[in-house]
């Protein structure tokens, strides 16, 4: 692959452009939330304390055209990183977004040829911090 055609990477997933693949994604949803406990006061208004962040969540669309990879290949690759249930580094642009496990995969078949070949597919992925 020649250099600064990769965009970046989810452990054995990799994210790139080129004259010959197109593996990439649209929409990175990134979801931060803290934790909260409401606490009733007798005769006074409630009081809230932090009980700390909840793990981090990203979310990626993902299109696949057989014009820049077989489509049904990069569906396959998605699932087993589900199967292995493991730990991958999230990386984009060269920036560290940390380790996340692949929590949801959604994979949609949306054009197939008269002999059943996959032709256009897209995946929605959910990624879940690991920490």
């Amino acid at each position: 692959m020649a250099k600064g055609d990769q965009i970046g990477a989810f452990g054995p997933i990799c994210f790139e452009t080129s004259m010959a693949h197109i593996r990439t994604f649209e929409d990175l949803r990134e979801e931060n939330r803290a934790r909260y406990a409401t606490h009733d006061v007798l005769n006074l208004e409630q009081k809230l304390q932090f009980l700390g962040l909840e793990l981090i969540k990203v979310g990626l669309a993902m299109k696949f055209h057989q014009a820049f990879c077989v489509p049904q290949d990069e569906l396959t690759r998605l699932r087993q990183v589900v199967r292995d249930h493991k730990a991958h580094t999230l990386m984009i642009g060269g920036l560290n977004l940390g380790e996340f496990v692949l929590e949801e995969l959604t994979g949609t078949w949306t054009r197939v040829a008269n002999d059943g070949v996959l032709l256009f597919a897209s995946a929605d992925v959910r990624l879940k911090e690991y920490r």
